[in-house]
């Protein structure tokens, strides 16, 4: 089964608009290209660094996980320990996955994470530095 394709990005009014490549009236969403005009025809230009696309996955609470946001995501290892840490989802190597916040060099397939809670995204509620680990 193919995952839809979606996107978000936020107005410079502050409002959240979503676009697919499938037309539906759930939640403001248009096909892609009428996404896009319409933001524009209304004057209500898009944020282009808010841009993001649907993973295809939902969270533990049902709701659509997209490229920007923030979760605090679960893996079980081998060994049967369970380990929660903070993560931005960004798409790398050809799969949406989990970037540690901690340690950007670890990356992580959202596949193989047992649990994500988003808990925001990187454009409403940025990381202060001492939450970096800085």
């Amino acid at each position: 089964m193919q995952r839809p394709i979606k996107f978000r990005a936020k107005s410079v009014h502050g409002e959240w608009w979503y676009g697919s490549l499938n037309p539906s009236s759930e939640h403001r969403q248009v096909n892609l290209a009428t996404f896009f005009a319409n933001l524009y025809a209304k004057g209500a230009a898009f944020l282009p660094e808010t841009l993001g696309e649907y993973t295809g996955r939902k969270d533990v609470d049902g709701m659509g996980i997209y490229e920007g946001d923030r979760f605090l995501g679960g893996i079980t290892g081998a060994a049967g320990y369970y380990m929660e840490k903070l993560f931005v989802v960004e798409f790398f190597e050809g799969v949406f996955g989990g970037v540690d916040i901690e340690d950007e060099d670890n990356r992580t397939p959202l596949r193989n994470f047992s649990k994500i809670g988003v808990i925001g995204n990187i454009h409403e509620n940025p990381l202060e530095p001492t939450e970096k680990g800085e």
